[in-house]
């Protein structure tokens, strides 16, 4: 067994220096909506038309002006500066939200209406998504006419839908009202709520948020004047009364939880605000063990008009930085440090662009550091939510729970939030790919003027790697194996020839390797490489432990682009195994000679559910078009339109927004056209 000391202490030095933090964004937006007089308010990032691209949702009117909504709809990773998309209906509207309540895998665009004409109460409604076409007319609006500045999704009561969560009150005419929830029964809201606080306040931000970490979630609200207070959840039931407040009364207009010390606990961040009085401190309340201080840790040396407080990782170091804002202010940055803030901002945008920041939202709007990746869970039986350790995720793609990959209607999930919520619990385990991105945008809606974007300005990775294991979480006797999918993704416009290869870090060791070594992959541009059924061999003598598994992309061994990794544990030896850390081939069938003829194969598996690989041959660089089609002949989406390189290409169609039945995939290069036929089960 060799282990590779000199290779080892490089790469650590490498990473060292790559470790150092940064802050990816120029201080002057790079990226301005052409709409700028209608009291820009809410926004949201969400893909409405599943093209794998971000689009922007805007909400406007605030208490200023009737004004319609807006939706920026990307084209190919290009948000227009001009809205792609403008409701009918003009409204003074709050924030907003996307969310699938019908679980078809089209999100809806929710509203809330925050006054109307004359000061009076306005309502809640959500703009229907009809296979990626947002209607201009909302279907749903609620019963009843109330305040609201902020509602947002979540699984109130664990079966595995969103239920909306809507936060009532107007605080400038002292107009208290009750917190409510509107449960979501078989796909359609309620328009009357099921529950509402005991209770009165006026609340301007509300979320679901497991406090506990025991499984449910529970739903806090941010009063003006008043307290910031958490309703707990105790098997799908939330209390009317709140077990948790804040010590002092003071005007909060924005909250956010995550965990910002890694201790397995969501902590608080909160924007207050002192137009009517209060502090005017962006603030942070630590949890200890599931219950939150009653008093801040930390607060802002600077005090004013506070809008805004979101967690993000913007320096990709692990841990969630803290972006706030204000009403005529700037954009603050304030950096992680292993858990602890300084007083004073680490970045904040140009003051010759300060704006009346109402919302903060982070995205990679043209993909450009988008990766698949995964976590797993072992299952008990009871637990049904699972945070996924990420937030302000691309999309989610899939839950595959005690090896069964669930049908949309048997989960929910919010981006932003990061976690994801079952209507079943299981009972072995469950993993969850999703897409996630260490390259992200930062937008904010503005009432003063246009919405923005700060785009990130680190260099763009041209190669992104993963690996998405079978079955996880892993657990492998020594002389085992476990296989995987191994992926690599070009994020560039020319062909590459990049070096892979595979490290592991060894309980009781370190880093060991390299596993395996393969030098100048052909990669095209824009090409995704797909090599299913890997499998790597646990030797008899491997240490008993927790693994971790890293694959490397770039130029071998120092000059690495991109990484990933997962976790396995060596449990007891068989009685025989393996003898080394052998490894089926990754890449060699990639560098095998250029086909001689375009040929397409079969779609393997199929049938399927709800994801297949298509395979094709290409002898010459080519425009290449492949698509979907139904039994009717309608085209159901386009899964290529590019011009790919010569050689062996595979891509991957997930159905699982699609109902079971017969498709057919179409190829087009140049003069060639293949048809085949695939059945989707469910």
């Amino acid at each position: 067994m060799r282990f590779a000391f000199a290779l080892t202490v490089l790469m650590a030095v490498v990473f060292a220096a790559n470790a150092i933090a940064q802050i990816p964004y120029n201080t002057s937006p790079d990226w301005l909506s052409l709409e700028s007089t209608d009291y820009g308010t809410g926004c949201d990032f969400n893909d409405i038309n599943n093209d794998g691209y971000l689009d922007l949702g805007v909400s406007n009117g605030n208490d200023m002006a009737l004004a319609p909504n807006y939706i920026y709809i990307s084209q190919n990773g290009i948000l227009p500066h001009a809205a792609s998309w403008i409701s009918l209906d003009e409204q003074y509207s709050g924030h907003c939200e996307f969310g699938d309540v019908n679980a078809d895998g089209f999100p809806e665009f929710m509203v809330c209406n925050y006054i109307s004409s004359g000061w009076g109460p306005g309502s809640i409604q959500f703009y229907p998504n009809n296979n990626g076409v947002i209607a201009t007319s909302p279907s749903w609006i609620t019963a009843n006419p109330l305040y609201s500045f902020r509602s947002s999704y979540g699984d109130a009561d664990g079966d595995g839908d969103l239920d909306l969560a809507v936060a009532t009150g107007e605080a400038y005419n002292n107009y208290d009202r009750y917190n409510q929830i509107y449960y979501n029964v078989g796909g359609n809201l309620q328009t009357t709520p099921g529950w509402q606080s005991a209770d009165l306040d006026a609340s301007y931000d509300v979320q679901f948020v497991d406090i506990e970490n025991d499984g449910d979630l529970d739903v806090a609200f941010l009063t003006s004047g008043g307290r910031v207070k958490i309703y707990y959840n105790t098997n799908g039931v939330i209390a009317t009364t709140p077990g948790w407040q804040t010590a002092a009364n003071d005007n909060g207009n924005s909250f956010d939880f995550a965990d910002l010390n890694g201790d397995g606990y969501v902590d608080m961040g909160v924007a207050f605000n002192s137009q009517l009085g209060g502090s005017g401190r962006f603030k942070i309340y630590y949890s200890a063990n599931g219950v939150l201080h009653t008093t801040a840790d930390w607060q802002s040396s600077t005090a004013g008009y506070g809008s805004e407080a979101v967690f993000s990782d913007v320096d990709n170091d692990g841990d969630f930085d803290m972006i706030c804002g204000r009403w005529w202010g700037q954009v603050d940055i304030y950096i992680n440090n292993a858990g602890v803030f300084s007083t004073s901002p680490s970045w904040s945008s140009s003051p010759s662009y300060n704006s009346v920041v109402e919302n903060i939202i982070f995205g990679d709007v043209n993909n450009s550091g988008e990766n698949i990746t995964f976590k797993a869970f072992p299952g008990d039986g009871q637990r049904k939510l699972f945070y996924l350790g990420d937030r302000h995720l691309q999309s989610v793609e899939s839950v595959v729970a005690d090896g069964q990959t669930l049908p949309l209607s048997a989960y929910c999930y919010h981006l932003k939030n990061g976690w994801v919520s079952l209507a079943t619990a299981p009972t072995q385990r469950v993993a969850i790919y999703y897409r996630n991105s260490n390259h992200k945008d930062l937008a904010v809606s503005n009432w003063d003027n246009a919405t923005f974007i700060f785009t990130n300005a680190s260099i763009d990775p041209t190669m992104v790697i993963s690996m998405l294991p079978y079955n996880p979480p892993l657990s492998v006797p020594a002389g085992g194996s476990f296989s995987y999918t191994g992926i690599l993704t070009s994020k560039f416009n020319q062909p590459q020839t990049p070096d892979v290869w595979l490290m592991l870090d060894v309980p009781g060791y370190g880093i060991y390797g390299p596993l395996m070594q393969f030098n100048n992959v052909p990669l095209g541009a824009n090409q995704t490489i797909s090599v299913p059924g890997i499998v790597q061999h646990v030797p008899g003598y491997a240490p008993l432990g927790v693994y971790e598994y890293i694959a490397y992309c770039g130029d071998y061994p120092s000059n690495p682009v991109n990484s990933y990794s997962f976790e396995f544990t060596v449990t007891a030896p068989l009685e025989k195994g393996g003898s080394d850390w052998a490894i089926t081939p990754w890449f060699e069938n990639e560098a095998s000679a250029v086909p001689v003829e375009t040929a397409m194969s079969n779609n393997y598996p199929n049938p399927f559910n709800a994801q297949t690989t298509i395979t094709y041959a290409l002898p010459n660089d080519s425009d290449v078009k492949l698509e979907i089609y139904n039994v009717l002949g309608q085209k159901v989406t386009t899964l290529v339109d590019a011009h790919q390189t010569a050689g062996y290409q595979s891509i991957t169609w997930d159905a699982n927004s699609y109902a079971s039945g017969i498709y057919f995939y179409k190829l087009d290069i140049g003069d060639n056209v293949f048809t085949k036929r695939m059945t989707l089960l469910k």
